[in-house]
């Protein structure tokens, strides 16, 4: 049941996201009115995808950092073992 509310404010964040980027779009037509429409969304949608293709590169390299399984607690746990069969 948790899991609803989060569903849900995510979709209203990805709504959210979507609309502040064609303000952004549309701002940046309004500021400079010699640039057409679609070269102002090209540009807020080339800034976006930077910025995520950024964070899912840093996204990886830090899931390829993390190890599995710590090898000094399974080391650990294999003495231990040997140890007590060996009682």
């Amino acid at each position: 049941m948790g899991m609803v509310p989060i569903v849900i404010g995510g979709f209203l964040a990805f709504v959210g996201l979507l609309l502040l980027g064609m303000t952004a779009a549309y701002l940046l037509c309004w500021a400079m009115p010699q640039l057409p429409l679609w070269g102002g969304f090209g540009i807020v949608s080339a800034v976006i995808l930077a910025v995520s293709l950024g964070l899912v590169f840093w996204g990886v390299s830090k899931i390829r950092n993390v190890v599995e399984t710590p090898h000094l607690a399974v080391q650990e746990l294999k003495e231990n073992l040997q140890w007590k069969t060996n009682k």
